[in-house]
């Protein structure tokens, strides 16, 4: 015995439409990354009206072009994010960036993950300092 279905057509499109924007995911879903950019310039980011998380966007910081968009925001907002900042590290291009990051870490960890006695050209760790 064999069966069959009704056949049905599927609509396939190059990117998906967003009717209502509401949450910052519904803009991370939209794939526009002008309109990440822009929430980032506009809204409240420590509001959690729009469901904001820096960590739910972290993948987009691979492109170094939108990272470095991303960072010229928040320096303009005084908003420091670390998570935002370590991929100063992944681009591996901006050593003022790289040592921001390394220095707004409590001098406790960079003790305990470089010793008393660091240096480097991006931080100098000095526990006697």
């Amino acid at each position: 015995m064999t069966a069959r279905g009704g056949a049905n057509e599927l609509l396939v499109v190059d990117s998906k439409r967003m009717n209502k924007i509401e949450t910052f995911i519904d803009i991370l879903h939209s794939g526009n990354r002008q309109d990440v950019l822009n929430f980032l310039r506009s809204e409240n980011l420590y509001s959690s009206k729009k469901q904001f998380s820096f960590y739910s966007m972290l993948y987009l910081l691979k492109d170094k072009e939108f990272f470095e968009e991303v960072i010229a925001i928040l320096k303009d907002r005084y908003i420091f994010e670390p998570c935002v900042w370590q991929y100063a590290f992944f681009h591996k291009s901006d050593e003022a960036l790289m040592r921001e990051c390394l220095m707004m870490q409590p001098p406790s960890n960079l003790v305990f993950y470089l010793g008393a006695h660091f240096k480097s050209k991006l931080i100098d760790v000095d526990e006697n300092t």
